[in-house]
């Protein structure tokens, strides 16, 4: 996300869900790296144009739930 430009706060809370997501899966653990995910969604949803640009939103939000369709 480093190259994102976003608020580091905003920054560091994404990265942090994705790699529990990242361990959850690593770990065998589907069902909680998909609910993961899903709160990695609604997390972008919530600062789509305010702190995260819509467009970059939209990508973030498509990509996550593309993995949730393939392991889902």
């Amino acid at each position: 996300m480093d190259n994102a430009h976003l608020d580091h706060g905003i920054e560091q809370s994404l990265d942090s869900q994705l790699q529990a997501t990242i361990d959850s899966f690593n770990a065998g653990d589907t069902a909680d790296g998909v609910s993961q995910l899903g709160a990695f969604i609604n997390h972008v949803s919530a600062q789509s144009g305010h702190h995260i640009d819509d467009a970059l939103a939209d990508l973030l939000i498509f990509s996550a739930q593309q993995i949730i369709d393939a392991v889902g």
